[in-house]
């Protein structure tokens, strides 16, 4: 039986909150109030950044009191934090889900990167907030390098056994591709385009010719 799809990959995340609150509601209503405000929170974010971003609009969008919202957030940073720190798990999730560990190397290197450009391209919003929050709230950035370190390790030791190097030497190979994968993307996900972002979204109109592309990358540097 074929294994689902993560979520993430079909939908945007103020969506898959929506679905989790609707299939697995709270059953304290203060815990179903917390959710609300979450989700509204990942939706602004993904739709107007965190720059302009404000509790009334939050608590607006949820339904919710200005007073209610102190019950559960110390303020705007506190909220923006809980919900990428969120949307971020879901993410390396998503990718670890969606490597077929048992394909064929290529196979392997175009999953993770189509997922990670479905992603992107789905929460463009959401993924812009992760770079500028990161540098005005330095204990998000902690966490999201963690994640992208534990993640990072574990990809790299299948490389090792595919690849026949030492993981130490896969784990570098991985950090750096990951590295140029994740400022390609960044570009990609600019509101100004460069020349360079326009030739780029020309040539690579679609996910899967840019994932075809990047995964060719990926592999002539691991296994050639």
């Amino acid at each position: 039986m074929p294994k689902k799809a993560h979520p993430l990959l079909d939908t945007d995340y103020p969506q898959v909150v929506l679905n989790e609150q609707t299939e697995s509601p709270a059953r304290k209503k203060g815990e179903r109030t917390k959710q609300s405000l979450i989700w509204a929170c990942a939706q602004l974010l993904n739709q107007i950044g965190y720059q302009e971003l404000r509790v009334s609009d939050i608590c607006e969008v949820a339904q919710v009191s200005n007073a209610a919202f102190y019950l559960y957030f110390k303020n705007k940073v506190d909220i923006t934090q809980v919900t990428l720190e969120g949307f971020s798990i879901q993410i390396f999730d998503a990718l670890l889900s969606n490597t077929e560990q048992g394909s064929d190397n290529k196979t392997a290197l175009y999953n993770s990167n189509l997922a990670w450009l479905q992603i992107a391209g789905l929460n463009a919003g959401l993924m812009r907030c992760i770079l500028q929050v990161s540098f005005v709230i330095p204990e998000f950035a902690k966490f999201y390098d963690n994640l992208n370190s534990d993640y990072i390790l574990k990809v790299a030791k299948n490389i090792a056994k595919r690849a026949a190097i030492t993981e130490a030497e896969a784990q570098m190979l991985v950090f750096a591709l990951s590295s140029m994968t994740d400022e390609f993307t960044r570009r990609l996900l600019s509101e100004v385009d460069s020349p360079l972002d326009t030739i780029v979204k020309k040539s690579h109109s679609s996910e899967t010719e840019l994932a075809e592309f990047l995964s060719n990358l990926w592999y002539k540097a691991i296994y050639t």
